[in-house]
């Protein structure tokens, strides 16, 4: 199956290419595109799919590949400029074969890398001590298997230290 539209401005010129077979196929830059191509990563615990485009740069004994993945080419095509190598296409709904232009943000690579890994949850204990309030991360708070008694929670070290020495 092979759709291609091409819309063509004075403002504005670009091209998105919806190719669902291995087709050769030049975008708004002039650059040759193949692809489509679908690949598992080999990696271990990376075995989601994606779709990657291999981009030739130049022609003849001079041209130099680039494999990159479909949603940057598409979103460089719709956008009308080759993105930075900072900025990365990421999908909204963090589904990688969802490959609609609706679906693309651009953020810089520290913003999808938050976006990703959004840091630990905190949750409020009361120290066991001191009776004071602190924050603590929840994997720090959970309960031991196979612990008889509740796990006992203090603010600070210093804390833990009196009550062990308290003991």
């Amino acid at each position: 199956m092979h759709y291609c539209a091409a819309f063509d401005s004075s403002s504005f010129r670009h091209v998105l290419c919806y190719i669902m077979s291995s087709m050769l196929t030049v975008d708004c830059f002039g650059r040759q595109v193949y692809g489509p191509y679908v690949e598992v990563s080999k990696r271990k615990g990376k075995d989601k799919p994606r779709r990657h485009v291999l981009v030739i740069y130049g022609s003849g004994r001079a041209a130099r590949r680039k494999k990159m993945s479909y949603a940057r080419w598409l979103m460089e095509c719709h956008v009308g400029r080759e993105l930075d190598r900072d900025e990365t296409v990421d999908h909204k709904d963090d589904d990688q074969m969802n490959d609609v232009l609706s679906n693309f943000q651009i953020l810089s690579f520290g913003d999808n890398i938050r976006k990703s890994h959004p840091g630990p949850v905190l949750v409020e204990i009361k120290c066991a001590f001191c009776g004071k309030m602190a924050m603590r991360r929840a994997c720090r708070t959970r309960q031991y298997a196979g612990r008889q008694e509740p796990r006992v929670l203090y603010c600070s070290r210093r804390c833990a230290g009196a009550a062990r020495r308290k003991r």
